[in-house]
């Protein structure tokens, strides 16, 4: 019987195609002899792509949701209103209707969140096709707190629309820059100058990590 197995290597599985009846040093489970079809380069290897042990998610939570789905809301609203209701001959009209939260939204969904790696002690934030860099040679502290956020002041930055990011102010933290997604898995960097909240999938872990890459 023709089979199809498996075999992991590195980030990748490559999938091998069993063929049993041809003459081959090769053999199948069952000890016939079979031929290995290794499928290789663009045109044969199935990759699967997996994230390495450094690499966390960014899980949206609760409040990160219903301010996403408020903002979506309101704009889409007001694409209606402007559909219903559109003058004719109005050029400013239909930048300030349409072209202009349009915008808004794709800027906002290309400064999201995927998740945070640790490499070479540093930290990379991944975005929509790039990323933010934070050294992190002179950290001072690491500290899991759920509550680092609460009560908390938006600056500047995104407050709410696919991911909160930007400078922001609360009793506890003063001043902090924000790169989160999940308010209750805050994880507090403290270096000399400035404070960063990130949000990690798995926050405990993550601090251990920080710590290891120091």
């Amino acid at each position: 019987m023709t089979g199809l197995t498996r075999k992991a290597m590195s980030s990748k599985i490559i999938y091998i195609i069993r063929l049993p009846g041809a003459r081959s040093s090769a053999s199948d489970w069952s000890g016939r002899p079979s031929i290995e079809l290794r499928l290789e380069n663009f045109i044969s290897e199935i990759s699967v792509p997996m994230f390495n042990d450094n690499t966390f998610s960014a899980p949206w939570g609760r409040s990160l949701k219903l301010t996403t789905g408020l903002c979506l809301a309101i704009v889409f609203g007001i694409f209606l209103i402007g559909v219903m209701v559109e003058p004719r001959n109005v050029a400013y009209w239909k930048i300030g209707i349409f072209w202009i939260p349009a915008g808004l939204l794709v800027v906002s969904y290309f400064f999201s969140i995927r998740n945070y790696q640790l490499k070479e002690s540093k930290l990379f934030i991944h975005r929509i096709g790039w990323k933010s860099t934070i050294d992190l040679a002179k950290l001072e502290s690491v500290k899991v707190d759920p509550a680092a956020m609460s009560k908390s002041i938006r600056l500047f930055g995104n407050g709410g629309l696919f991911c909160f990011a930007g400078i922001f102010r609360n009793h506890k933290l003063r001043r902090y820059w924000a790169f989160a997604t999940s308010p209750k898995k805050s994880v507090i960097l403290r270096f000399p100058k400035r404070t960063i909240v990130v949000t990690p999938e798995d926050p405990d872990r993550f601090a251990e990590m920080v710590h290891a890459q120091l």
